[in-house]
């Protein structure tokens, strides 16, 4: 639906970094940096070692699939035995890793963790639906009385975990979801991988049309990619999408009210306002500024994860400002 956009490189540099540190470092592990460095380079036919599977980008996390499936090593069926060499332990090593990862409180990664990651993306809202929150909130913790704060995002795995236990860890493998959508999508895999999209127009295009009769609107789409069609079905958006009928209903409503005369001569207005010695605004208010507030939304394409529904009224606002 929106794209993650990742302003600083570092940040998957510094995912890597804490990574190797907790397996290098940590004490009483069962398997260290090396081990699972070998074991990577054996499944992927010497292709590719951990620090490329944990940094791959998104097509590569692709290849890498091939490649393991190309060499045809079972490490899906759990064997009678116990044994720290197979390959079913090490591959269910990373789910472990992953635990520790993303539970609140686990003194394995203490310096950086799953809510370390969200902060660092800076994303406000659902990548996959573009319809619910996901920051973070304080709490205080009921044992000890102290301050605490908690992820509301969950992480999705966009290569299912359990079929691709190896990728676990993967930066690009990684998406803070809503809830509504981790539930839904569950072991399941979708087309467009968030941190691909650049434009989202490239893969959906909403619109409206009418529900029954002309006076009743209904959110439609006039464009979707073939790849994003997935998205669509798997997530089933198209029906959670229909509550928000009366949204659209609502912005074609501004549209009509505001329309491009009127909220020119209020700009006009505002920034006389604006010029004024005595004005309360500290600052000019842009066109942009002007109209988010008219519209109730954000509508360009860089601000498309800071609020629910932005590429919604982004198309709707396109097509008929």
């Amino acid at each position: 639906m929106i794209g993650i956009k990742i302003s600083d490189k570092k940040i998957i540099e510094r995912h890597f970094e804490e990574i190797k540190n907790h397996l290098c470092n940590s004490k009483g592990l069962k398997y260290k940096y090396s081990v699972l460095d070998n074991w990577i380079l054996g499944i992927t036919d010497n292709t590719y070692n951990l620090e490329k599977v944990i940094k791959a980008k998104p097509k590569q996390l692709k290849s890498i699939i091939d490649k393991v499936e190309e060499v045809g090593i079972d490490f899906q069926t759990e064997p009678p035995t116990k044994d720290k060499n197979n390959d079913y332990e090490k591959a269910q090593y990373f789910l472990t890793l992953y635990k520790k990862f993303s539970t609140r409180g686990d003194n394995h990664f203490v310096r950086y963790n799953a809510l370390q990651l969200v902060n660092e993306l800076d994303i406000n809202v659902c990548p996959y639906c573009n319809r619910n929150f996901i920051n973070n909130t304080k709490l205080i913790d009921k044992s000890s009385n102290n301050p605490y704060v908690k992820r509301t995002a969950q992480l999705d795995h966009f290569y299912p975990e359990g079929k691709y236990p190896y990728l676990a860890m993967s930066f690009y493998n990684l998406i803070p979801v809503c809830g509504t959508c981790n539930v839904i999508k569950l072991e399941q895999t979708v087309g467009v991988n968030p941190y691909e999209i650049k434009n989202t127009d490239e893969h959906i295009i909403f619109d409206y049309s009418f529900n029954n009769s002309i006076s009743e609107y209904k959110v439609d789409t006039i464009y979707m990619s073939r790849d994003y069609e997935k998205n669509w079905t798997v997530l089933g958006l198209e029906e959670l999408y229909k509550i928000h009928n009366n949204y659209v209903e609502d912005l074609l409503h501004r549209l009509r009210l505001y329309n491009a005369l009127y909220r020119k001569d209020l700009t006009h207005y505002f920034n006389k306002w604006d010029e004024r010695t005595d004005s309360q605004f500290e600052s000019h208010i842009s066109k942009e500024d002007f109209e988010r507030v008219i519209f109730g939304n954000y509508f360009l394409e860089p601000d498309l994860n800071k609020f629910p529904l932005s590429k919604l009224t982004k198309d709707i606002v396109s097509r008929y400002r």
